[in-house]
């Protein structure tokens, strides 16, 4: 019996070629070239790098090879058969010794040979090959992060927050909200040594979690470990976060807010105190937006950040002692956030196109110089593997061949990061083109104000130290100069 057979996979729902798209070129091929397909075998969605060979499908068709069934084997590529170099190189080595015709349906595949130089070309590919579902896998994760950082991965959520079933988007009940504040607001009065504490009066009062969704397995009650992952889970101040390949990824989105960012990060001190065994705190942690900007007129030293007391009410004040200099970080921060938002939009106005003029002139010469060598390096890669290939033909001795085949497969793999840097490059400078329309988009200063007030803070503060070159306080007022493109400075009084 001499069968032919065809074999289609595909790793997952995000790869190009699918199954069906193999199946297409399979019937395609095999009318072009007077071939009948005896039989098929499918792995849908099985990844060759996560799945071993003995669990997949293509291991029957390595059985009927061995038996002697299988003489044809028609298939779309050669990254279809494994993702391992050592794997790939064993089923190479069944084909070759039951000399099975092996059909590529893809165009640009080499046809697969079982002499000295064909299994010389088989090393390189399957080397090639394990490298593609390396990075494969890298684009499958970043692709999920991409999705997640556009607010539609959902995964499991945290207690409070559901999917609505019309709109398909994260919310958060009423009720939730409600059941979640109060978790909060009992921590905040720091009337509680330890969450076991905090999980008494809840127990006391009754207060349980509210079945949101059906699960097998559900207990209303609140424990500690549930207290303390519901005051450590940053999506309730509105930041979502999730792990892809050991990095974190986050997202925001002012729907997931339940408690503000401030009271938020209260509750992650007074926690720690919780669970270091320490006292609570008394004294809350306030943000300063200017904490080593502002600097005594006086010593020219940083102001000291302290949180103190007013009216029952806990401010920020930025203050030297020695000097006897004391503002309230509220008001400080938020007119010279102003002040320099307003003077960025002026510049920005003014002299934006003029600016960008001069950065893409400098940006697009260093490119064209990276391009220029990246291309030479290219240059020099293929001349050492043609070099390589040419003394590979002549070596008879094994050890010294496969050192030089290893070196070969690496040059192979250093070539096509290199080609993969000039593409990158050549992007970057594509996308530097579209950066005077976006200039052009902030004619709205009021619009424009809006944006920066709703930066994160460490973003604010990158603004601040951009534009800053002195904010110095004295009892008569404030000093304030900031960076100009083409003058010395910009003297606010």
């Amino acid at each position: 019996m001499s069968l032919t057979v065809a074999y289609y996979r595909s790793s997952s729902e995000l790869q190009e070629d699918s199954v069906g798209t193999q199946q297409f070129y399979a019937m395609q091929y095999c009318s072009n070239n007077m071939l009948l397909i005896d039989d098929e075998f499918t792995d849908e969605f099985v990844s060759a790098k996560l799945v071993p060979l003995k669990k997949r499908n293509f291991h029957k068709v390595i059985e009927g090879i061995n038996k002697g069934d299988i003489k044809t084997l028609i298939i779309y590529k050669r990254d279809r058969l494994a993702r391992d170099v050592v794997e790939y190189m064993e089923i190479y080595s069944v084909l070759r010794r039951h000399n099975v015709q092996v059909h590529f349906t893809a165009s640009h595949e080499a046809p697969m040979r079982f002499d000295e130089m064909g299994e010389f070309y088989e090393l390189i590919m399957a080397g090639l090959c394990q490298h593609e579902g390396d990075q494969i896998k890298l684009r499958i994760s970043e692709a999920r992060a991409a999705t997640f950082q556009k607010g539609k991965h959902k995964g499991n959520l945290p207690y409070g927050y559901v999917i609505n079933e019309e709109t398909g988007k994260i919310m958060a009940p009423l009720e939730a909200k409600e059941n979640i504040k109060l978790i909060f607001s009992e921590l905040l009065s720091e009337k509680y040594n330890s969450t076991n504490e905090l999980r008494w009066y809840l127990k006391r009062n009754n207060i349980q979690k509210l079945r949101l969704k059906e699960t097998k397995k559900f207990n209303p009650e609140w424990n500690s470990k549930a207290i303390e992952d519901l005051i450590s889970n940053p999506m309730y101040m509105g930041m979502r976060q999730m792990n892809f390949k050991g990095d974190p990824v986050n997202y925001s989105h002012k729907d997931y807010v339940i408690i503000d960012v401030e009271n938020w990060l209260r509750a992650q001190d007074i926690l720690q105190n919780m669970k270091s065994g320490k006292l609570r705190s008394k004294r809350p942690k306030g943000s300063f937006l200017l904490e080593e900007i502002i600097t005594c007129g006086v010593c020219k030293s940083p102001l000291k950040t302290i949180m103190r007391q007013r009216m029952k009410n806990w401010v920020g004040v930025y203050e030297c002692k020695e000097h006897k200099i004391k503002l309230l970080s509220d008001e400080a921060d938020s007119e010279i956030f102003d002040i320099c938002s307003s003077y960025f939009f002026t510049i920005l106005t003014d002299y934006g196109e003029n600016l960008f003029k001069v950065f893409f002139t400098k940006r697009t010469d260093v490119m064209k110089q990276e391009i220029k060598q990246l291309e030479q390096t290219i240059d020099r890669l293929t001349g050492r593997i043609v070099s390589s290939v040419k003394r590979l033909i002549g070596i008879k001795n094994v050890m010294e061949r496969a050192g030089l085949e290893n070196k070969l497969v690496a040059l192979e793999l250093k070539l096509k990061e290199v080609r993969e840097n000039k593409e990158q490059i050549v992007f970057q400078t594509e996308k530097l083109k579209e950066l005077p329309a976006q200039i052009k988009s902030f004619k709205d200063k009021t619009k424009f104000m809006e944006v920066l007030k709703n930066l994160e803070l460490h973003e604010r503060l990158v603004l601040l130290k951009d534009i800053i070159i002195i904010a110095n306080v004295t009892e008569e007022g404030m000093e304030l100069k900031l960076k100009h493109p083409y003058l010395s400075s910009y003297e606010v009084e």
